[in-house]
């Protein structure tokens, strides 16, 4: 009986803690808000976030809007499907335009 009551405590001070929370804002934490109007802006302005561009990949360009800058994309898939050869071309398309790239490949 012990242990329920302290774990009834625990419970009801999590909530007062919860209630009684403040906002704190801070410039590099978005609220919902921010970021919806940020992602509905994206679809209503789409030619101002395009991206690199990947000739070798119309289709992925057309789709993603190309690469842009300060994105970290992530690659996965079962062994053999290509992953490697894509980012290799990839890197190659982004090169010929004067662009730094770095990937890894990691087994687990």
């Amino acid at each position: 009986l012990e242990k329920k009551e302290r774990a009834g405590r625990a419970t009801k001070s999590l909530e007062e803690a919860v209630m009684l929370a403040k906002p704190f804002p801070h410039e590099n934490i978005t609220d919902f808000s921010e970021l919806r109007a940020q992602v509905l802006d994206e679809f209503v302005n789409a030619d101002g976030y395009k991206g690199l561009r990947s000739p070798s990949f119309p289709t992925l360009t057309r789709i993603l809007k190309g690469f842009r800058r300060g994105e970290m994309t992530v690659v996965t898939g079962p062994t053999g499907v290509g992953k490697t050869s894509f980012l290799s071309q990839l890197s190659l398309d982004y090169a010929q335009q004067g662009v730094q790239t770095l990937w890894g490949s990691f087994e687990i």
